[in-house]
């Protein structure tokens, strides 16, 4: 099946193979088209200057400095226009501020539910219209 152009474009990025995996099976389902996936902040941001997507799902703990936050602070830099949706298994009210700071679409907590993700997705990223799955 191809996806449908006007579908939004996902950068998935988490350290965790398994975990990018299944966001990647998720996002897919919903009928979104995943662009790129990665595992360190350098690579997202590569991802996101290559692809330009609408939405990046980022990871909080990439497993080293700089950290997830850092990387969605230099994608929001240099493309205002990306949305960063925060997953996460951090209830730290440092990190939750730092996630503030970037203004995020959304931070959802570990472990991602597919009905969280297609909520948001469907609700709010900005994209073209498009047809999603019944789930």
């Amino acid at each position: 099946m191809t996806p449908d152009p006007s579908a939004p474009r996902i950068v998935v990025v988490d350290d965790d193979f398994l975990i990018q995996a299944y966001l990647t099976e998720i996002v897919g389902g919903l009928g979104c088209r995943v662009v790129d996936a990665a595992a360190t902040a350098a690579e997202a941001v590569a991802a996101v200057e290559r692809h330009r997507p609408d939405v990046v799902l980022m990871d909080v703990r990439l497993g080293g400095p700089p950290d997830g936050i850092a990387a969605a602070q230099e994608i929001k830099a240099r493309a205002p226009e990306v949305a960063v949706i925060f997953i996460t298994g951090s209830t730290e009210p440092e990190t939750a501020a730092r996630m503030a700071a970037v203004e995020p679409l959304a931070v959802l907590a570990k472990p991602i539910l597919p009905e969280q993700l297609a909520r948001i997705l469907c609700r709010e990223a900005p994209a073209q219209p498009r047809r999603v799955p019944p789930m």
